[in-house]
């Protein structure tokens, strides 16, 4: 920790873990070689080491990348295989990597943490490979990664968290797969070239502006067979109306500036009571009695 002129380190094969912080800040470290027997890297243990340029983990017996541990290796360009016995992936664990172009996230993986990738800014495609293992994409995880076009999202895929992909300007589609129940608030907000959406039928819950400034978005594939929880502004900035094939139940947008609530005998409410029936206009032209 603090060596700030140290260039490299081969460490020993009878090492078997690095702690905490253990070459953190080490500014010109370019160079090192992890042995096959280390099962696990501490919090911040590369964090800040700003001329480390390659990592080669695929021989390692590492199941937890622990927090913030690759934090601000801005030249950190490719990272060769995180290794199958991966299960953990910390908070902020590759925050501010500029350089990190691809990640392939291993099959055990069933935790990656918030911010874990935010800031990767020349990150062009994540792959996860889980088959068996649940996992979630998380608050912030690929927050502000500019380059990234391409996700292959978990089959095992449970939700996606707040700002998931916020500011992901170069993603191109999402395909959400099936099983997956929530995509939370903001989530793919500012993703201005997707233009393809697939939200599964599995999904019970859709965030306040979970698509906000989605403005090349013109294709969206809703297999929901029932009503799912919606929050407001969903798509603002980009589509309004989902258009239907006919038997088909249209879903309308929301829009909270035009919408008004009267009571069942046409009284006009200031917001819904509880336990009353209530219709709502949305738009002036379209009514809907919510119990």
């Amino acid at each position: 920790m603090n060596c700030y002129t140290l260039k490299a380190i081969d460490i020993p094969e009878q090492v078997t873990s690095l702690t905490q912080q253990a070459f953190m800040n080490c500014y010109h470290l370019a160079s090192v070689s992890i042995p096959a027997g280390i099962s696990s890297i501490g919090e911040q243990a590369f964090r800040n080491c700003e001329m480390l340029k390659s990592l080669d983990l695929s021989e390692s017996e590492i199941s937890k990348l622990g927090r913030r541990t690759f934090q601000n290796c801005i030249r950190l360009q490719t990272i060769i295989h995180l290794p199958t016995s991966l299960k953990e992936i910390g908070d902020l664990a590759f925050q501010g990597c500029e350089k990190l172009d691809s990640i392939e996230i291993p099959p055990k993986v069933y935790s990656v943490g918030i911010q874990a990738f935010q800031g990767c800014k020349s990150l062009e495609k994540a792959t996860f490979t889980q088959e068996k293992e649940r996992v979630s994409i998380r608050n912030h995880v690929f927050d502000g990664c500019i380059s990234l076009k391409e996700v292959e999202m978990p089959l095992t895929l449970i939700y996606i968290g707040k700002y998931a992909f916020r500011n992901c300007i170069s993603l191109l589609e999402a395909n959400i797969p099936e099983g997956s129940q929530r995509i939370e608030n903001c989530a793919f907000e500012n993703c201005q070239s997707m233009k393809r959406l697939k939200i599964p039928a599995s999904t019970e819950s859709i965030g306040d502006s979970a698509f906000i400034g989605c403005t090349a978005l013109d294709t969206v594939y809703a297999y929901m067979d029932t009503l799912c929880l919606t929050g407001k502004d969903v798509f603002k900035g980009g589509i309004m109306e989902m258009p239907v094939p006919e038997g088909i139940r249209p879903i309308l947008v929301r829009d909270s500036q035009k919408e008004e609530i009267f009571s069942i005998d046409g009284r006009r409410l200031a917001k819904p009571q509880k336990g009353l029936n209530i219709i709502r206009y949305q738009d002036g032209t379209t009514k809907k009695v919510l119990r």
